[in-house]
C-alpha cells in the first residue's frame, strides 16, 4: 500500500503548536520542578520539505482530525530510534580541533604524545 502524498510542511504543524510546547536552550530557569523531573528544556523549530515523512505526518494528523497529540514525546521516541553511535558521529564530525587538541592536552598519555611529536619536528 503505497503512501499518501505528502502535502503540507511542518510549518503547519508549527501553527498548531504553541513554543509553550518545545522546551528553550536559552531559558536559564531553575524551576524545582525542572530539576526534580532531570529534562534539560531544548527549544527546537524545524522546517521539512514538502515530501518530508513529517510533513506527510503533519498532513495525516490534521486530516484525520487528531487532537492533542504530545508532539515532544513523539520526537523524542522517533530521535531515540537513532541510538549513540548517529549522534557520536555527528559531533565528531563537528568538533572543532582546538577542543580536540584541549582534550588531548588535558590527558596526560595524549599529552605526552604531542609533546614526543613536537619534540620530532
Amino acid at each position: 500500500m503505497a503512501k499518501p502524498p505528502r502535502k503540507t510542511s511542518l510549518g503547519e504543524i508549527a501553527e498548531e503548536v504553541s513554543n509553550d510546547d518545545f522546551p528553550s536552550v536559552d531559558d536559564t530557569s531553575d524551576s524545582r520542578e525542572e530539576r526534580k523531573n532531570g529534562e534539560v528544556k531544548i527549544r527546537l523549530q524545524l522546517n521539512a520539505p514538502k515530501d518530508h515523512p513529517l510533513s506527510w505526518f503533519s498532513e495525516e494528523v490534521k486530516m484525520r482530525g487528531i487532537k492533542n497529540l504530545d508532539l515532544n514525546t513523539l520526537v523524542l521516541t522517533a530521535i531515540s530510534e537513532l541510538g549513540d553511535s548517529w549522534w557520536r558521529q555527528i559531533l565528531e564530525e563537528h568538533t572543532p580541533l582546538e577542543y580536540k587538541i584541549s582534550a588531548a592536552l588535558a590527558d596526560p598519555a595524549m599529552r605526552e604524545k604531542l609533546k614526543l611529536l613536537l619534540a620530532s619536528q
